[in-house]
């Protein structure tokens, strides 16, 4: 079953004028006037006293902004944790990074697209 991501992504290539699909977790989406370049990365995201390995982090070329989001375990696919969610809200990694550490929260494992490892 997708994930609520996975859907929102979805939804967004069916509105799109033309899209190509550079690989699983980049894509270009042209919506007529701009194309707007997304992508999406697994990763730990410590939030508490839990690791969620589940979590994913990347690029909303739409919104413009960095997101982050983090999953209680379980079946549940809805964030309990969600950053980047308003347009230019995160407009740099390092912002979110920030907004992370201000919520309790930080990424353990994973990179955002085009870091060094």
């Amino acid at each position: 079953m997708p994930t609520k991501s996975e859907k929102y992504l979805a939804e967004l290539y069916a509105h799109a004028v033309s899209r190509e699909r550079i690989s699983d977790n980049v894509a270009f989406l042209n919506f007529g006037r701009a194309t707007a370049k997304s992508y999406r990365h697994g990763a730990t995201i410590r939030w508490g006293d839990a690791d969620d390995q589940n979590g994913v982090i990347g690029y909303d070329g739409v919104l413009e902004t960095f997101f982050c989001q983090a999953f209680e375990s379980g079946e549940d696919d809805v964030p309990l944790l969600w950053l980047g969610t308003c347009h230019a809200e995160y407009p740099t990694s390092d912002s979110l990074r920030l907004a992370l550490n201000a919520a309790g929260a930080s990424i353990v494992t994973g990179k955002f697209h085009g870091e060094e490892p």
